[in-house]
């Protein structure tokens, strides 16, 4: 019977010593073994966020087969959309006579928001690309030129007529880039813009009240309760940001969306409209009241 013998220690270590020397025994052509590297750790690449959806402006479809408006010259010349202009407040005054008010110096445009969006959306209607810049109404059905018209006088008076017409530019003037959106701030609407802002009557004046009061309750420490007050319940702030913070989640859980943008306190219940408050006085304190209500802006500031 065949015997087999294991090596000892000592051949153990000779063996290994010769398979050294030669490259591992594979002969003195035998290319030696390459060093075992670790490949650098890879981070994976950031998944690319879902575009944040927004309601488009209302009067801007007909803008979509344009370019972007260029730095035209303006000067006083022949209005090309008078007629369109003159018919769609005709038919204003027919369907939504409550936006106007009869007064001795003629038609008092009772809310300026409402009166631009119905004014764009019914031009946009008869194929014109509509804009307002916060001053006056632009209007083009080609990129070559545009028309701007002051609608509105300082006393909210409608003008009609050649008076509103002001210059023809060429090329046209707008649209422009797209202002960025505000955050959505846990809101469960889309992003929106406002068009144009004016001061009306609050609606939300009382759930503000009522916000203001839940932080006040379940935030002492936002506050000194003992200080001075110009008026009942307008404590000393010892906390603006977290003060500023807590009214807008207290909105927020009364079901409406509310952010603050650094300067004032904006909500909303739909994007048909927003609502802009100062929340604080120059002082410090909690305003509370009309007296904190700003402007009202459609369609909605956010």
């Amino acid at each position: 019977m065949a015997r087999f013998f294991a090596p000892s220690r000592c051949a153990v270590v000779a063996l290994t010593a010769v398979l050294a020397s030669c490259g591992g025994g594979g002969g003195n052509n035998a290319t030696p073994n390459a060093p075992v590297t670790t490949p650098p750790a890879t981070t994976p690449p950031a998944p690319t966020p879902a575009p944040v959806a927004f309601d488009p402006l209302p009067g801007t479809s007909s803008c979509a087969r344009f370019a972007a408006g260029r730095e035209g010259a303006c000067g006083r010349g022949t209005p090309s959309f008078q007629d369109d202009i003159d018919a769609v407040l005709d038919d204003l005054l027919r369907t939504q006579a409550g936006l106007f008010e009869n007064t001795g110096s003629g038609l008092r445009v009772r809310s300026t928001g409402q009166f631009y969006v119905a004014l764009l959306q019914k031009l946009d209607q008869r194929g014109l690309c509509v804009n307002f810049d916060g001053e006056e109404l632009q209007v083009k059905n080609s990129d070559g030129f545009n028309d701007q018209y002051h609608m509105i006088t300082s006393d909210l008076i409608l003008r009609r007529g050649e008076s509103s017409y002001r210059a023809t530019c060429a090329p046209a003037s707008f649209p422009g880039p797209e202002r960025g959106y505000a955050p959505k701030n846990g809101c469960t609407l889309p992003s929106s813009r406002e068009i144009t802002c004016g001061r009306e009557s609050s609606q939300f004046i009382t759930a503000l009240g009522e916000a203001i009061d839940t932080v006040v309750r379940e935030h002492p420490e936002f506050f000194d309760l003992s200080g001075r007050q110009p008026g009942p319940g307008w404590y000393k702030i010892t906390n603006v940001g977290a003060y500023d913070t807590a009214v807008a989640e207290a909105l927020k859980a009364k079901g409406l969306c509310s952010r603050h943008d650094g300067e004032e306190l904006v909500v909303k219940g739909t994007n048909t409209l927003s609502e802009h408050f100062d929340i604080s006085t120059a002082e410090g304190n909690i305003r509370r009241g009309d007296g904190s209500y700003r402007s009202t802006c459609y369609p909605a500031a956010f």
